[in-house]
């Protein structure tokens, strides 16, 4: 499988070139496009080579833009900004990757927010 860009409402495959960095934002919406209040949620994500596999990369919530993770600066807003820095991204060989992101509200369910495949590429630099 190959692909180009990752349009996190398709859930359709994603690129991520190794050694750089990879910064998503994200939207959290209602169905008539309202933004749903993340106030209290966190969200997590596991990178693996296979849907079974081990976990290659784990990220959670952080306080800022720079760290691998997940950032929410204004929960109101339903924005939700995913970093991986060029140095996780770095420790990934070229190939296909399985990835989901997991939701917890505040009663401390979980949800799988989104899932599924992620290719990592290296570029010529």
């Amino acid at each position: 499988m190959s692909c180009n860009k990752f349009d996190f409402n398709e859930r359709t495959c994603s690129s991520v070139d190794i050694g750089m960095d990879f910064i998503k934002t994200l939207t959290y919406t209602d169905s008539s496009d309202n933004a749903i209040d993340l106030t209290s949620h966190t969200f997590s994500m596991r990178i693996r080579q296979t849907k079974d596999g081990s976990d290659l990369l784990t990220l959670g919530i952080v306080g800022d833009t720079t760290s691998t993770g997940f950032y929410i600066a204004d929960p109101l807003t339903g924005i939700i900004r995913l970093k991986i820095t060029d140095v996780d991204t770095a420790t990934f060989n070229s190939g296909n990757y399985r990835y989901d992101i997991i939701m917890t509200d505040p009663n401390g369910d979980k949800t799988i927010f989104m899932e599924g495949s992620i290719l990592f590429t290296e570029g010529v630099i």
